[in-house]
């Protein structure tokens, strides 16, 4: 330090005058430009050792050196200045208070240190570099338990939780299935019970060519000669029996039905038109509007539902049979006039006494030219705006030239509809009248003709083929690549799918039963179609779903698979040229 020191000054005091008198302090005492000055090194002292440790920031032992002064800190504080100077000192010698008073004291004779602040340190063991490498080991080992645990937690919870979802997943499609196989006997209990509509009957003519076969299996197995053409006889006569019974119940279901469309329609037409009209803050609000049609058709739904009403006394129901009378008479033609005639006859039975039972067949009369009369929009003007052309009277028809050989045309202009020729029985009937399918090339047979081959012939039953479609129709509706292709199918094309392509059996287990049965698509990534299906169960759908057939089926089943869609896009050639043709018209390539 004091080198440096002296080295310092020495450079700036320059060249003193040679043989210049040295002071009391070993300095000259004037300066001569040709005197040199000789410094003695044996008059430096050194700074004398106060104790204490090494700074950490520059390193010195002793506190009066590392002890940072008020102009340290505020020059350490200063910026950098970016120049250079001529001479550079490093190190400056100078006294000052310090900021903090520092030093050692030890208790001494006539010095007394009190030792109740004091810290007592105890050496600790020593550690190799070994044992401490021992020690950073099993630290990591530990960590790495740990971390290990962490991860294996991780999979388990997702393992479980992947589970869950899986064990969810199945239980809900067995349930659903479950419920498919509850809806479908519940069906069938109730067609067979009470049968309603058409599919209804179609189960009960299914079952019973079930039971034909089983039962004529049986006596062919049976009996031989006489007694198996006895038995054949016997079983045709209660077939026909059954036919009977059905017809009857056919009839039944029929009439009743025939009074709900009536019921239904009355009560459309006598119900208030609901518009929308906007009010304040964009807010749109129904009202209902009576117009008088409305009003007249209310009154006329009155009178139609008092005229079958049996709780009416006899002095009630003769003033209901006036206001019949009084409402009618307003218009003269042969509707009002047989009606009139027909509470006049009512009204004289019961001044005589007539039983009710006696009058059932006048009063049923009366109730059906009133439903004429409301279905009239001469005397009930909103009736036109549920009126149809009378088309399948008009086919009935064979006098004015309007039998099956009329042509097309005329019938367009009359009824106001377009008609067409049904080959099988003869008559004119709408569009509408005709099973559509994707594989014909013209209109056949109507609906009607069909239904009675069917139950005359086969007797099959499209309730499960129908279900399946609904199915299929709901899942590609609810798909954000649905196409407009699975909504042109008919319960015929499901059918021929099913029963031909795929041989009414899962594709992969062969599991047979039509109620756990399902059309998907083969390629999930591409809208559903007879060449892009695959018939399995509810489960193995849902699964199939999910993955890439290519990645994950055999080679031998893919090719099984690509031979029934290439019979499926042969059989459904006409669906495929309408598919280029829509997918043309919207633009895309098909």
């Amino acid at each position: 330090m004091a080198s440096a020191s002296s080295s310092s000054s020495s450079s700036r005091q320059g060249s003193a005058p040679a043989g210049a008198a040295p002071a009391a302090d070993g300095l000259p005492a004037r300066r001569d430009p040709h005197a040199a000055v000789i410094a003695d090194l044996q008059t430096w002292q050194n700074k004398a050792y106060l104790g204490g440790f090494r700074s950490r920031r520059n390193r010195y032992y002793h506190a009066q050196t590392q002890t940072l002064t008020a102009y340290d800190l505020k020059a350490m504080a200063r910026k950098e200045h970016f120049h250079r100077d001529a001479q550079t000192v490093f190190i400056h010698n100078r006294t000052s208070q310090t900021v903090t008073e520092s030093g050692t004291q030890m208790t001494k004779t006539g010095c007394y240190v009190s030792p109740e602040g004091d810290k007592v340190l105890v050496a600790r063991p020593y550690i190799t570099a070994d044992e401490r490498h021992a020690q950073k080991v099993a630290a990591v080992i530990t960590l790495q338990c740990w971390v290990r645990v962490i991860y294996a937690k991780r999979l388990v919870r997702f393992l479980r939780h992947k589970r869950d979802v899986l064990l969810q997943e199945q239980q809900r499609q067995a349930e659903h299935a479950v419920y498919l196989m509850g809806r479908a006997a519940e069906k069938a209990r109730r067609a067979k019970m009470n049968p309603r509509t058409q599919a209804d009957f179609d189960v009960l003519y299914h079952g019973l060519e079930l039971w034909r076969r089983a039962e004529t299996e049986r006596i062919k197995a049976s009996y031989t000669g006489d007694a198996l053409t006895a038995e054949l006889l016997a079983l045709t006569n209660q077939q026909t029996d059954l036919l009977c019974k059905m017809e009857a119940l056919k009839q039944a279901a029929a009439t009743q039905h025939k009074a709900r469309v009536i019921d239904k329609k009355i009560e459309a037409m006598s119900t208030p038109r609901t518009i929308q009209v906007p009010v304040m803050n964009n807010k749109i609000v129904s009202v209902a509007i009576e117009t008088p049609t409305v009003r007249r058709a209310q009154e006329l739904r009155a009178i139609y539902e008092a005229l079958g009403s049996n709780e009416l006394t006899i002095d009630e129901r003769l003033s209901l049979l006036l206001t019949v009378k009084h409402t009618v008479k307003e218009f003269d033609c042969n509707l009002t006039r047989d009606m009139v005639d027909l509470v006049d006859r009512e009204a004289d039975q019961m001044r005589r006494g007539r039983p009710a039972a006696a009058l059932e067949g006048c009063r049923a009369r009366l109730r059906q030219l009133m439903v004429q009369f409301i279905e009239n929009p001469e005397f009930n003007p909103v009736a036109v705006w549920y009126s149809k052309p009378a088309l399948r009277g008009l086919m009935a028809f064979t006098e004015g030239g309007l039998a099956s050989g009329t042509h097309p045309d005329r019938l367009h202009a009359l009824v106001g509809a377009k008609v067409y020729l049904c080959k099988n029985c003869g008559n004119y009937r709408a569009s509408t009248d005709f099973a559509l399918s994707t594989t014909q090339q013209n209109l056949g047979r109507c609906k009607e003709c069909t239904r009675e081959e069917n139950i005359g012939v086969q007797r099959a039953d499209d309730a499960v083929y129908a279900t399946m479609l609904q199915d299929l129709l709901e899942r590609e509706r609810a798909s954000p690549q649905g196409d407009a292709l699975a909504s042109m199918l008919h319960e015929n094309d499901i059918r021929y799918l099913v029963e031909h392509i795929w041989a009414s059996s899962s594709a992969i287990s062969g599991i047979c039963p039509m109620n756990t049965l399902t059309l998907v698509r083969w390629d999930s990534q591409h809208p559903f179609s007879p060449w892009n299906s695959v018939l399995l169960t509810y489960s193995e759908g849902a699964e199939h779903l999910k993955v890439s057939p290519d990645a994950v089926y055999g080679a031998g089943f893919l090719e099984k698979v690509r031979q029934r869609q290439l019979l499926a896009r042969k059989h459904f050639t006409e669906l495929l040229k309408m598919s280029k043709t829509f997918k043309t018209q919207l633009g895309i390539r098909a």
